[in-house]
């Protein structure tokens, strides 16, 4: 939709980064091909954490979420959406792009809405084999639904549905495949960006069983916030070689290693 260079592009995700990386890779590629690439994030602290280090213009936009969440809680984050619409619709006047692109997450939803009501070209991005609760709300509305796997376009009709793939970031296309080993002893753990409760329950008890049989295994685990020390304490108590990070920056070093 975007080929024309000095075009400028609002890309809208956030709360994880399996909305951000692919927004992430997607802006690296139009910037290559010479667009202007603008981000807008939610702000959270998973997403400030994932945003450290990197060279992006990004524009906070917090943005309540809504799905899982209590009576209360519903209530008050969509007596908040009227002002945050308003917010998004001054965002999408200023940066004036060609095009909004949402990748989920709840501060996409007001941006690409906005860039719809002032007459913007929009779409959605969604990397998941259903469609998420933001993207599920904007792809009636959007010009364009790209999507990254065959079977979300069987479910949700053709026409403006067209499967792309799922944008990877260079870093993780350069690492070189390495040749199987049976004597391979390096396991990552990763649950996503926020890290999976079952994971960092199950996977502990698990290795430290197979740790009794084989040795020499090594183990990095990514928890997600506030999860890292319960996780790495139930670790050392089964004396399994681990460490436990709430977050990996350099997820293609990770991969690499392992």
């Amino acid at each position: 939709m975007v080929s024309s260079a000095g075009k400028k592009v609002l890309i809208a995700a956030g709360k994880t980064g399996g909305h951000m990386f692919p927004a992430f890779a997607l802006g690296e590629s139009l910037s290559e091909r010479g667009c202007e690439v603008v981000f807008v994030t939610g702000g959270s602290k998973i997403e400030n954490i994932i945003l450290q280090g990197k060279n992006l213009k990004t524009i906070p936009l917090p943005a309540p979420r809504l799905k899982g969440m209590g009576f209360w809680q519903q209530a008050s984050g969509v007596a908040r959406l009227p002002g945050i619409l308003l917010k998004a619709l001054s965002i999408v006047r200023k940066e004036a792009p060609a095009i909004v692109i949402g990748f989920g997450g709840a501060a996409a939803g007001p941006i690409v809405l906005a860039g719809k009501i002032l007459g913007k070209r929009t779409a959605i991005c969604e990397q998941n084999a259903v469609l998420g609760f933001t993207n599920s709300v904007l792809a009636p509305l959007v010009d364009k639904v790209f999507l990254g796997v065959e079977n979300t376009k069987g479910r949700h009709g053709s026409g403006r549905f067209e499967v792309v793939g799922t944008p990877v970031r260079k870093e993780i296309l350069a690492i070189k495949p390495k040749q199987y080993s049976t004597q391979a002893r390096r396991v990552l753990v990763t649950g996503g960006s926020q890290g999976a409760l079952f994971l960092n329950t199950h996977v502990p008890d698990v290795l430290g069983s197979v740790a009794k049989d084989i040795q020499g295994i090594e183990v990095i685990h990514q928890t997600g916030v506030g999860n890292a020390k319960g996780v790495q304490q139930r670790y050392d108590a089964l004396g399994v070689n681990a460490r436990c990070m709430e977050f990996i920056s350099d997820m293609a070093q990770a991969y690499d290693w392992a």
